[in-house]
């Protein structure tokens, strides 16, 4: 892969409609293998494309902006421009959508290096997406069984969160050897939701202020970002999980939930 090839891509990501993501489904959807969930309500859908590896990773990126139809009820093309190798707004209160069409770029780059690909909607709305994926038990565990999750979905050009996935330490010193920076832990992630056992992580993608008419992509860090995920998929041999006494509490304490949570319920009622 070279710049002009990852140029070419975040281009075409960056030109889909803010306000939809049905092109971007239909895209991944001629993979082959790719099975395509849809719930009933708004946003309730994903895409799973099985890898080809012995010890696949999971890639995984959300197809929605902030500007859903669905969010705001308004229609928003895509409209942007290019300067000095940054993609910038057209619009004064819209931004591109980098967040996380570019995720969805590098997941398409991505596409044959014999890992898994998982397309979710719905993240920049509570994770309807993931939420609902977790309702598949037999896909959820599949999921689990990766040699950890990767989700591109990260502002920056070499960061990465866990965003509450108590992940080993032998993980994040795979990433550190591989070149990526810790960045303090801060708002949501649709891994939080995916990762039962296996280990996950959000990366940087090359965006930067995200959610605003501000919003811009470097074409230049959009491929570094790329490459520097490519080169560590190259490495993976085993897989990273998260630690059997964390995932015993989790589920002990979920559990517990189920009982706890409608006896609370009938209390609010009665009073």
């Amino acid at each position: 892969m070279d710049l002009q090839t990852a140029r070419e891509a975040l281009l075409s990501f960056l030109s889909e409609p803010l306000s939809e993501t049905d092109g971007i489904f239909s895209r991944f959807s001629q993979l082959p293998g790719a099975v395509y969930v849809e719930g009933k309500k708004p946003n309730q859908r994903y895409l799973f494309v099985p890898g080809k590896n012995e010890n696949p990773v999971l890639l995984t990126a959300h197809v929605d902006t902030v500007w859903d139809k669905n969010y705001k009820g308004v229609d928003r093309p895509a409209d942007f421009d290019i300067k000095e190798s940054y993609v910038v707004s057209k619009r004064e209160k819209v931004g591109i959508g980098a967040d996380d069409r570019a995720g969805c770029a590098a997941l398409w780059l991505l596409r044959d290096s014999g890992n898994s690909l998982l397309l979710i909607d719905g993240e920049e709305n509570s994770h309807i997406g993931a939420s609902f994926l977790t309702k598949n038990r037999k896909l959820l565990k599949r999921i689990n069984d990766h040699a950890f999750i990767m989700s591109f979905d990260l502002w920056g050009k070499d960061g990465y969160m866990f965003h509450a996935v108590k992940n080993p330490k032998c993980f994040a010193d795979l990433l550190d050897s591989a070149g990526y920076n810790r960045h303090k832990e801060d708002g949501g992630s649709d891994i939080f939701y995916l990762c039962k056992k296996a280990a996950g992580v959000n990366v940087s993608i090359g965006y930067q202020n995200e959610h605003k008419a501000t919003e811009t992509v470097s074409i230049e860090d959009f491929y570094h970002c790329v490459c520097l995920a490519e080169n560590l998929l190259k490495s993976v041999d085993r897989k990273y999980k998260i630690p059997i006494l964390i995932r015993i509490y989790k589920f002990i304490r979920h559990r517990i939930a189920l009982i706890v949570k409608p006896i609370i319920r009938k209390i609010k009622k009665r009073t």
